[in-house]
């Protein structure tokens, strides 16, 4: 039991650190920031709700937006 809970956190690990070092953008940066760096997006969803809550879509990643403000980063699953 544990070996199997060792290769469990291992595997978790190994998981959180390649997600990691794809470079995304971070919560509180600003939508003029993102494009800066990233370039333009290849698509952006606009505002729903209220806050208004917007998103850029990436190639590798998707970037959610309360505002004007990144408030989360997805990294794009592939098949």
């Amino acid at each position: 039991m544990k070996h199997l809970f060792t290769a469990v956190v291992l595997a978790a690990t190994l998981a959180a650190q390649s997600a990691l070092a794809l470079d995304v953008p971070v919560k509180g940066e600003l939508k003029s920031q993102v494009a800066k760096v990233f370039g333009e997006p290849v698509k952006r969803n606009a505002a729903v709700g209220e806050p208004p809550i917007s998103s850029w879509e990436y190639p590798a990643f998707t970037v959610y937006f309360e505002k004007d403000r990144v408030i989360h980063s997805v990294v794009t699953q592939k098949d």
